[in-house]
């Protein structure tokens, strides 16, 4: 910073001087270390981590489609013939042929294999599949977004530290000329007019410290809601970024941008789904077997129980097709083919509006740089005018409130540089993020 170049003569009153009893350790954060905290432990992480997990579990699902399904089924009834000359009675699903009231037990096993569908289990499979996929896109778009907001979070931040650090020293500034007034009141040199305008400057820049320092604590709990970490502002020093000498020289691949990779998963599953749909009039070839137990008696529960003594066996190889539905097979392929149609659509918009988004941070990230030749000329003549007032003010020729004013002016425009410097950083950084989501 600009004013802790220059720490003798008159300089030093923009230093704080105010001493206290105890000093609490400063925290130094950097945005890397606030960026991955926020991605660990942000609400989004642990959303989509169990989306994903939820995501594998249904593939594992779709996979049960290609093992028999088995059932075990008991049953277990008192039969009332009215009518003594009837031959048919039941037990549960299974048929006899008695005429006589009883009590009548079944124990049956089932079971039932897709022998040949025409590819279903296996697009099923895929379906699932590739919902998995989506599912990873969308955190790391997730990912992405969070460090886009994490990013103006720590920048708003850091803007709000300096700007507090040169209010401090423009506050102490203010003190002096304040003080020195009113001692020249009694010379006649300033008047009571004087007296108090400098009051009121004081009183805003008062006024305008406290509320820098609110603003700074609402954004570090903004940050708190991504990191789940509470910081204070009088305890937390923001380090500047740290970019790369090399950020411009590594290409941004807009199509493996997560955005439009979800875009082209989802594309991609909705053909799954779609063939899935042309399938459904399709016959189905199916393998079924049975083997009961079963058991009666004309008096006793229990003796008909256990009495099951009777067995039967069955296999059925059956082949199902579909003859009509209504047409709602005809209207589901309709509309799948018009949600992938427009699937496609938004995928050409989010293609152009990326690369609108990359090229305009691009060409801020460019722009930026162009200026900070034009910066570190300003700071060297800001230092220069800085080494001027010292010389005038030790030679007496210049007044200390005149001395005073102008340190607030050179402070007030090296802050200017100094926050042209976090925006020039802050479009760096974007295009690191940028490239690390391509990539």
């Amino acid at each position: 910073m600009f004013y802790s170049l220059r720490r003798t003569g008159l300089f030093v009153l923009f230093l704080i001087t105010c001493s206290v009893s105890s000093v609490a350790a400063i925290e130094t954060l950097s945005f890397q270390a606030v960026l991955a905290s926020g991605l660990e432990n942000s609400f989004d992480s642990r959303i989509n981590a169990e989306n994903i997990n939820a995501s594998r579990a249904a593939v594992i699902e779709a996979k049960a489609d290609y093992y028999p399904q088995l059932s075990l089924r008991f049953g277990q009834a008192y039969v009332h013939v009215y009518d003594e000359y009837s031959s048919v009675a039941s037990v549960g699903d299974t048929v006899y042929s008695d005429s006589i009231s009883k009590y009548k037990h079944s124990l049956s096993f089932y079971a039932q294999y897709n022998l040949f569908d025409f590819g279903r289990r296996k697009l099923g499979v895929n379906y699932a599949k590739q919902q998995v996929n989506i599912a990873e896109s969308q955190n790391d778009q997730s990912r992405f977004e969070n460090s886009q907001s994490l990013l103006a979070l720590y920048v708003k931040a850091l803007k709000l530290q300096k700007q507090i650090a040169v209010q401090q020293n423009i506050l102490n500034g203010r003190k002096r000329i304040f003080n020195l007034i009113q001692q020249l009141l009694v010379a006649g040199k300033y008047g009571h007019q004087d007296v108090g305008d400098a009051a009121i400057m004081l009183a805003q820049s008062v006024s305008h410290l406290d509320q820098l320092r609110v603003d700074l604590q609402s954004i570090l709990d903004n940050i708190s809601f991504y990191t789940r970490r509470f910081y204070a502002a009088e305890k937390i020093h923001l380090a500047d970024f740290e970019v790369s000498a090399s950020i411009g020289d590594t290409a941004i691949l807009t199509d493996k941008l997560p955005e439009l990779r979800i875009l082209e998963e989802q594309i991609a599953r909705k053909e799954t789904e779609l063939a899935i749909a042309r399938r459904e009039l399709f016959p189905r070839l199916t393998l079924t077997g049975s083997y009961g137990m079963y058991g009666s008696n004309d008096n006793s529960y229990s003796d008909s129980l256990e009495q099951m003594s009777q067995r039967d066996a069955n296999v059925t190889l059956s082949l199902v097709m579909p003859i009509f539905d209504g047409f709602a097979a005809k209207a589901k392929k309709q509309r799948l083919q018009h949600e992938m149609l427009r699937l496609k659509v938004e995928k050409e918009k989010t293609l152009a509006d990326l690369g609108n988004r990359v090229s305009a941070a691009q060409r801020s990230f460019c722009s930026l740089q162009h200026l900070n030749i034009e910066r570190s000329q300003q700071k060297r003549q800001i230092v220069q005018q800085v080494d001027d007032f010292n010389r005038l003010s030790q030679q007496k020729l210049t007044d200390q409130v005149t001395f005073v004013q102008r340190m607030i002016e050179l402070e007030q425009h090296h802050l200017e540089n100094d926050l042209q410097e976090v925006d020039s950083a802050a479009a760096a950084t974007l295009l690191t993020l940028l490239q690390g989501a391509s990539s």
